[in-house]
């Protein structure tokens, strides 16, 4: 599961809807968790960096975990720790099981959470869109210009890593300039984000919603990342156009199934993609 599934979850008004659903999940899951997309974009990042200008390769995390709190990237962290003087494998288990209670409890309680969107985000990225449209130039230059906005979208988190990763100020302008795209490539999650926001930026009169950016970033990790995953049609199908665009290791694949928009329970039973 990952922490979309909670805020998807919470923010349903009917009761016995949204305990089914949560229960479902749960079920499935059995606490296995997605770690924090905006985590996994940060390790792509610094992973990439390093690679290029330290000419080394760190020992990233697992993505799929049983790791306590790995859902929120341990950024909320309320749950206490275990007795010190416990094995420290039993610690552990105690912190892991704390925390998947706690997430449990979360999802099951019966309390309406709405979600907060990220309207102001969306309307940037609508009026670039515009903007695209309504000065049209060829295929080359616009995916240039969907690119930079991309970087400046993420420049917070490239800054950051690039501090973290010990990657001077020349370094990351060559980078950017130079290097981006091509790393980008081979970032599971980000890179796979980057080719869905230049698709929907491509199209100057698709609307942009508040709740694109969740979409966006859990989608792309999960395609990135898990064998299956689950969405609408039009979600679906920005990352198989995505997909096609990525050039990523050999063997690896992912299954997208397609739900229904509107036809609660019915699926369909064809995969939208077969590997890539």
């Amino acid at each position: 599961m990952s922490s979309a599934h909670i805020s998807e979850t919470c923010k349903q008004v009917d009761v016995e809807q949204r305990y089914r659903r949560a229960l479902t999940i749960v079920r499935l899951s059995a606490g296995w968790q997605l770690r924090d997309p905006l985590e996994l974009r940060r390790l792509e990042i610094r992973q990439a960096l390093t690679m290029r200008y330290r000419d080394r390769r760190l020992i990233l995390p697992a993505v799929v975990t049983l790791e306590p709190n790995a859902i929120q990237s341990g950024r909320i962290e309320t749950v206490p720790p275990a007795d010190a003087n416990l094995p420290l494998q039993a610690q552990w288990a105690i912190r892991t099981m704390a925390h998947i209670g706690g997430i449990v409890d979360v999802m099951l309680d019966a309390r309406h959470v709405p979600m907060i969107s990220a309207d102001g985000w969306a309307a940037g990225f609508q009026r670039f869109a515009s903007f695209l449209r309504d000065n049209p130039t060829a295929r080359e230059m616009k995916r240039r210009r969907t690119h930079a906005k991309f970087i400046a979208d993420i420049m917070p988190e490239l800054m950051e890593e690039a501090a973290r990763a010990g990657v001077t100020p020349d370094e990351m302008t060559d980078w950017t300039l130079n290097h981006s795209e091509e790393d980008l490539r081979s970032m599971a999650a980000l890179g796979l984000f980057r080719e869905i926001l230049h698709e929907k930026l491509s199209d100057g009169n698709l609307r942009w919603e508040g709740n694109d950016l969740v979409d966006m970033m859990y989608l792309t990790a999960a395609a990135g990342y898990c064998d299956h995953v689950v969405g609408e049609r039009v979600h679906t199908s920005h990352i198989a156009n995505g997909l096609r665009r990525l050039v990523l290791w050999p063997g690896w694949f992912t299954v997208l199934w397609v739900v229904l928009a509107g036809q609660a329970g019915e699926t369909v039973s064809d995969p939208a993609v077969w590997g890539c």
